[in-house]
This record gives structure tokens, C-alpha cells and sequence, in this order.
């Protein structure tokens, strides 16, 4: 499997506000392109920046569970998953975070958890 593969196999979805980030820096690129002038001429080096518009986000409000459904939930499921809910209330990990945890990502010295880049 070529490396071009392995990569576009792994990669996930980006959220629109994920991508808005990205294309907040493209723009960023672009700013600081214009302001290069040919030397010999002093014309822009780039002569038309494209426009690079934001994408939509749905604005969504926090729905908390209520306390009594929580516990009621937390009585219910299987002792992993009343695991990954307290940690994920703790510290605010998203599901996909919470279910990955293992020991390696835990730093006993600061006492607190990090996840790698990888």
C-alpha cells in the first residue's frame, strides 16, 4: 500500500468549523503574498488573489443531560462505558477521544492527560 494510500485511508471528515480554520490561514497566505513586489518592476508577484469564503457552520446549542437521566444511564451500561462518560465529563473529551484513552496517554507526573499527534 503506497503512502498516498495509507493516508487518504486514515483521514476522517473535518468539520466545517475545522475547515474554516484552515481556510482562515489560507488567507493569511495570501495576505502576505500580495505584499511581494517583483523587484525589477514593483508590480505584485501575485496578481489576483482568489476569495476564500468561509463555509456555513450550524449553529447548535448545548443540550446537557439532565442529572437523573445520567444516572440512570450511567446504571445501565457496562463498566467501560461509565468510564469513558466520566472522563469525558472531567476533561471534555469528545466520544472518539474518550474511547481511545489508554494508559500511554495518561501523565501521572502532571496528572493529566495528552493525547499525541499521531
Amino acid at each position: 500500500m503506497s503512502a498516498l494510500t495509507k493516508l487518504s485511508y486514515k483521514q476522517k471528515k473535518r468539520s466545517p468549523v475545522t475547515i474554516n480554520q484552515y481556510l482562515n490561514l489560507l488567507r493569511q497566505i495570501f495576505a502576505q503574498a500580495l505584499k511581494f513586489r517583483d523587484p525589477a518592476t514593483g508590480d505584485p508577484l501575485l496578481r489576483q488573489v482568489p476569495v476564500v469564503k468561509d463555509l456555513d457552520v450550524p449553529k447548535r446549542k448545548a443540550r446537557p443531560v439532565p442529572e437523573m437521566v445520567l444516572k440512570d444511564v450511567l446504571e445501565a451500561v457496562p463498566q467501560h462505558v461509565v468510564e469513558a462518560i466520566t472522563a469525558t465529563l472531567y476533561f471534555g473529551f469528545r466520544k472518539s477521544e474518550a474511547f481511545r484513552l489508554q494508559i500511554r496517554h495518561i501523565d501521572f507526573e502532571l496528572g493529566g492527560v495528552r493525547f499525541f499527534a499521531e
